[in-house]
């Protein structure tokens, strides 16, 4: 049984349904420039009209709000294209964040020494490079441990402004 499943997914007015079947350890890149509607089904952000997402045996879409916190904490870890670091926190103070809502976090440092941030842990996002800062939101995600992590817009994630 695959890992994540999108099962007849589909929407009033669109014919095609989507039927994806993704294992555990693949890495999938589901590129869609403008619209990752994907990404969003997989938080839960939209709606569909028939069909089912299932997430390690679980429907993500019939989740009560309080289940779909903890699913996105035990599951899903995300990176944004743009500085979503928090601003009055350091890079390491940032990776905490991640390091205290994961069940199975990866040791702050590892994530650090691997992005080559070691220097830079103590340094605020606005002292740093956006690139910096960018390499500090994926070690961010590193650090949560999730088994999904969704990247939007990819390209722009490894821009090196």
């Amino acid at each position: 049984m695959a890992y994540i499943e999108f099962k007849k997914v589909g929407f009033k007015d669109v014919k095609n349904l989507i039927n994806i079947n993704i294992n555990k350890n693949d890495f999938v890149v589901i590129k869609s420039h403008d619209n990752p509607f994907l990404l969003d089904l997989l938080q839960g952000n939209k709606k569909i009209d028939k069909g089912h997402i299932i997430v390690d045996k679980k429907d993500v879409l019939s989740l009560t709000n309080k289940d779909k916190i903890n699913y996105i904490k035990k599951y899903l870890s995300t990176i944004f294209s743009y500085d979503d670091l928090i601003g009055n926190l350091t890079i390491e103070e940032n990776m905490m964040l991640a390091y205290e809502i994961s069940p199975k976090p990866v040791k702050i440092n590892k994530c650090l020494k691997q992005l080559g941030l070691t220097k830079v842990k103590n340094n605020y996002p606005d002292e740093l490079p956006l690139y910096r800062n960018k390499l500090a939101s994926i070690a961010r995600s590193l650090v949560k441990n999730s088994p999904i992590i969704l990247i939007y817009n990819i390209d722009d994630i490894f821009n090196k402004n």
